[in-house]
């Protein structure tokens, strides 16, 4: 998690098999991992996304093969939405920081499930008194 953060901070995308390899690290450490690291994580594949790809990102649905860039996969982009996936899961926990960070991590992927997004507005209906401007 904090060396992925650390890439997306620095804006770094030369090497994506870097990259990859974090994000899937992260993905399969979701046992050992807190709710904070996997925000962390999902902000950074997002962050770097913007570096990576641009605008082609945004709009995507991550169940549909746009997730490719020039025919190559970009894993750390569908590693992303399992991130998302997981963190739906644990709506209830995550903190008005996490809740930003998640929403706005989802919307620069494009990702759109309802599946994810369902728990995560609600836990913004159950904070929202806590979000300050």
């Amino acid at each position: 998690s904090n060396a992925l953060t650390a890439y997306a901070k620095s804006g770094y995308t030369q090497d994506p098999g870097i990259l990859d390899h974090l994000a899937l690290t992260m993905v399969r450490r979701f046992q050992g991992a807190s709710i904070r690291q996997i925000v962390h994580s999902l902000w950074a594949c997002a962050k770097l996304s913007q570096v990576d790809c641009g605008d082609s990102v945004q709009g995507a649905r991550a169940e549909e093969s746009l997730w490719y860039q020039d025919g190559d996969s970009v894993s750390y982009l569908t590693y992303a939405f399992d991130m998302a996936m997981h963190l739906s899961h644990f709506a209830s926990e995550l903190s008005t920081k996490d809740v930003a960070q998640t929403i706005w991590a989802l919307a620069r992927l494009g990702i759109s499930n309802e599946e994810i997004l369902d728990p995560l507005l609600e836990r913004t209906r159950e904070l929202v008194v806590e979000f300050n401007a």
